[in-house]
């Protein structure tokens, strides 16, 4: 369902030339949570917006059902993201003149599920990251932790059969760190794809299997 094939990634700062993956080939199981752990620079967060299509690989490519990424236009891509893959940012990128509840729901806006259904769907998200009491606030009205579970419930408003979490749980203490784990490792048992880019060892270890990138490589699986 989703392939990574003999990725590469080169970033130019200035004249140097910066090699952030060096051929990844993987391929990602339903029903499977993928931890890919490795020191700040190894190629995480370079690999996730490539499974993403959030950028595109200067060598190699990425496939979702039989598709390449690469070979959609960027329309077509925000659809794939938006109805297929649930994302959840390191920064978060909540909207900040819209409320928790407004930032979960707006997926399903964008969607264009009806309006009961949306306010349903939201409702349930808020209970499972028991974020009702917060529901009515704004990013900057709350605490870190809480907008990271916002931006996972977000991420999951959609259903999408694919959760890539780069750095889910780096704001949450370690209660919530173990929850979002379970979450997230229940979401691989229903049947999803869930990809962490990860450096909390506890929230790897909760994972179907770890994959350790360095210097853009996988070292071993």
């Amino acid at each position: 369902m989703l392939q990574a094939l003999d990725l590469h990634k080169t970033y130019f700062m200035g004249k140097e030339e910066i090699h952030a993956l060096k051929g990844i080939t993987f391929s990602f199981e339903t029903e499977t949570m993928s931890a890919f752990v490795g020191p700040s620079g190894s190629g995480k967060s370079s690999l996730l917006h490539l499974l993403a299509g959030i950028d595109l690989p200067t060598k190699g490519e990425v496939h979702l059902n039989g598709k390449t990424l690469s070979g959609l236009s960027e329309a077509e891509r925000t659809r794939v993201r938006l109805r297929q893959i649930g994302l959840v940012f390191q920064r978060f990128f909540l909207l900040p003149y819209l409320t928790a509840e407004e930032n979960i729901e707006l997926p399903l806006l964008e969607a264009g599920v009806k309006r009961q259904e949306r306010k349903k769907r939201t409702r349930e998200l808020l209970n499972l990251f028991e974020l009702e009491n917060r529901a009515n606030h704004r990013p900057w009205q709350i605490s870190g932790g809480e907008k990271q579970r916002i931006a996972i419930a977000r991420a999951l408003a959609n259903n999408p059969p694919i959760i890539l979490a780069d750095e889910p749980t780096g704001e949450l203490d370690e209660a919530n760190t173990k929850r979002i784990g379970t979450i997230l490792k229940n979401l691989a048992k229903e049947g999803k794809i869930v990809v962490l880019a990860t450096h909390n060892l506890e929230l790897a270890q909760q994972a179907n299997q770890v994959i350790l990138l360095r210097d853009g490589k996988i070292e071993k699986k």
